[in-house]
């Protein structure tokens, strides 16, 4: 089935699939049966990861080329909303890069894995809103909430290590970055996490003043 270039998720509801497409921006309705492309979705930049809510038959689509969040009714389907998961403190300049998501038990909240600021964004459905962010390891890449509902799942695809560790050879697999790094899952206790949200997510920003700062230097 031809589809747009890079096709980067796969999400099933009763006689349709929904496939993201990273290069043509978009998600693509298909007919899994007869082959047949139904329509074309325009979401944000890069989409990537798809998750579908069974109950309210909602698609959520993310975009981490913008920094958002495609809510889809997949009754008409079409985009019905756009969550922006980037802080404020970031001024408009894209770069939070959101990937992996996950519904709470409830499916009122939708937790967002968000690379590049080393976090999870927590946002109210009801609002289509972020409400804090939650620390994670280095470039989280995915997310899932434990069958009882209280835990959080975070692969963190860096780890927690240093972030520039090739000064000195790891064992014997040497200096380059790739072959180093080692990943690691973060596991968040989310009625804690919920009782000091606002806490955590000013760490969450302090840290990213931090890494820009770092990053501003280096580039001097």
């Amino acid at each position: 089935i031809p589809v747009g270039g890079f096709p980067y998720d796969v999400a099933s509801l009763g006689d349709k699939a929904y496939v993201s497409s990273q290069l043509e921006n978009s998600v693509y309705v298909i007919d899994p049966i007869s082959g047949v492309v139904r329509s074309k979705i325009s979401t944000g930049a890069n989409t990537a990861n798809l998750l579908l809510d069974p109950k309210t038959q909602r698609l959520y689509a993310s975009n981490p080329g913008s920094d958002t969040v495609s809510v889809i009714d997949t009754n008409s389907d079409s985009v019905t909303s756009t969550i922006l998961v980037r802080p404020a403190e970031q001024h408009g300049l894209p770069g939070a890069t959101p990937l992996g998501m996950a519904l709470s038990a409830d499916g009122n909240q939708m937790y967002v894995a968000v690379a590049d600021l080393n976090a999870v964004a927590v946002v109210d459905l009801g609002k289509n809103q972020v409400r804090g962010y939650l620390p994670a390891g280095w470039y989280p890449t995915s997310a899932m909430v434990t069958g009882a509902g209280n835990r959080l799942m975070v692969a963190n695809a860096k780890g927690v290590k240093v972030r520039n560790p090739n000064g000195k050879p790891i064992g014997n697999w040497g200096t380059y970055v790739e072959n180093i790094l080692e990943g690691t899952v973060s596991s968040i206790d989310l009625p804690q996490a919920e009782n000091d949200l606002s806490n955590l997510s000013k760490q969450v920003l302090r840290s990213e003043e931090h890494t820009s700062e770092l990053q501003s230097h280096h580039d001097l």
